[in-house]
Parts: C-alpha cells; sequence; structure tokens
C-alpha cells in the first residue's frame, strides 16, 4: 500500500508500507499489547535489548519470555560502520541536562553509480552530555542549521533550561552560529568549546551518534525491504524515526 507521495529530482516515490509474502511491517503501540522481543526489537528501530525492554515497559507491552537473538539486519548495518574513537575528552563531566552539548555535521552522498541526487544531503546532529539525548536535523547546506540551532538554543533558554556549553569543529558555520547568539539582538549567554585539529575524540559523542543512529536507520530499512535507491531519500526519516 502506498499512501503518501514524496517528490524528488528524478521523480515521485510512494511510501506507506512495504508488504511482504504474508507479513506488513506497521507499528502496534497499544498498551497491553503482547509480542515477542525479537518484533519489539524490530518495531523500536532495532535498539539494544535492555533499551528495548525499558522501552516496551513504558509502553506497557507485554514481552513474552526469551532473550533476543543475534539479528541479522543489525549485523549487516554495524558491518558499515566506521571505527570511532569511544572516548571522550571534557574539562569536566556534565551534571545537569543542557550542561553541555555535543553536535556536528556529516554529508549522506549516494554511490555515483546510482544517479541519485540527495536533496537534504547534510545532516546535523546534536547530543547531550548527560542523557545522550539527540537531535538529528537535514539540510540542503552546512549553513541551513544555524537558523534552526539558535531557535532551539533560545527555547531552551527561555524556558529557564539554557545549554551552557556547546562543542564541535570550528568550521565556518559553527562561528557564524556563535556570532548569531552572541549578538546584541539575543545574547545567548554559552560558551564555545573548538575541537584541536584532527582530535576527533574530542566530540566523540556527536561522532559516535552518527555511525549507532545510521546503522539503526539502515537496519530499519533491510528489514522493512526498502528498495536500495529509495533508501538514500527515505533514510532522513528513518533517522529521526
Amino acid at each position: 500500500k502506498f499512501d503518501i507521495v514524496i517528490p524528488t529530482k528524478h521523480g515521485a516515490i510512494y511510501a506507506g508500507y512495504f508488504k511482504r509474502k504474508d507479513e506488513v511491517s506497521g507499528v502496534a503501540l497499544e498498551a497491553g499489547t503482547q509480542m515477542n522481543i525479537e518484533k519489539a526489537h524490530q518495531l523500536l528501530g532495532h535498539c539494544s535489548e535492555a533499551t528495548t525492554r525499558k522501552t516496551a515497559k513504558v509502553l506497557e507491552w507485554t514481552i513474552s519470555r526469551g532473550k533476543l537473538k543475534p539479528c541479522e539486519n543489525c549485523a549487516i548495518a554495524k558491518a558499515r560502520q566506521m571505527n570511532v574513537p569511544k572516548s571522550v575528552e571534557a574539562e569536566k563531566k556534565a551534571k545537569k541536562p543542557n550542561d553541555r552539548w555535543f553536535h556536528d555535521i556529516a554529508t549522506v552522498k549516494a554511490p555515483k553509480s546510482s544517479g541519485i541526487t540527495v536533496l537534504r544531503p547534510q545532516w546535523h546532529i546534536v547530543v547531550d552530555e548527560l542523557t545522550g539525548f539527540k537531535y538529528s536535523s537535514f539540510y540542503p547546506a552546512k549553513n541551513g542549521m544555524i537558523e534552526p540551532m539558535w531557535v532551539r538554543l533560545n527555547k531552551h533558554k527561555e524556558n529557564g533550561n539554557p545549554v551552557k556549553v556547546l562543542r564541535g569543529d570550528n568550521a565556518g558555520e559553527n562561528k557564524k552560529l556563535q556570532k548569531q547568539c552572541e549578538g546584541s539582538d539575543w545574547k545567548l549567554e554559552m560558551k564555545f568549546e573548538y575541537m584541536a585539529a584532527d582530535t576527533p575524540r574530542q566530540n566523540a559523542l556527536a561522532e559516535l551518534a552518527f555511525t549507532s543512529v545510521s546503522a539503526r536507520a539502515r537496519a530499519m530499512m533491510n528489514h522493512s525491504n526498502v528498495p536500495r535507491n529509495e533508501r538514500y531519500c527515505l533514510f532522513p526519516e528513518a533517522v529521526n524515526t
């Protein structure tokens, strides 16, 4: 069944759900829903067993007995991950939410042989150091993140929980963001930390977020049998899910 039309440069993509032999992928959110751990793992975006069980408990799902077996779609997705250092360098670890945010931009590219142009290739990710909570946004150009990021930071300030430190690299868009935040019109009182050259470990939370979230997005699309060429257009939706 196709009930969503997504216009692209190469025509329209019709999205809804993908029907296999005798099963239709979908999400059941009703409290009291009964399922095994494998099904819950799939519905919750291929997260870990511990996270799956905790989330299912909050959603009041009933999970049958048994442990989560190795997931083939997760294994295939993780096989494509790059090695990223897991250490985080910071003067002092955050003790409260919004004490420090890590952020970075990655570029999503389709193989040249596919002939596909990714319309929003710049993936901006933000991670709260204490909680690990993540924001993902996609833009046609890197500078596209400046205004939405400022709005998000200002909203936290207005709610009485301002971000104290923002860490990232010294790319031009980040310098422009700092200039706007420190401008006379807005005056967001926060510290900007910039990484030293060739030290990705200083921004490890953002780097790890790209690999872990993209692996789960790929696992979701693998399990749903999303056609390969359409994955590059639907990738932002899978990531945000």
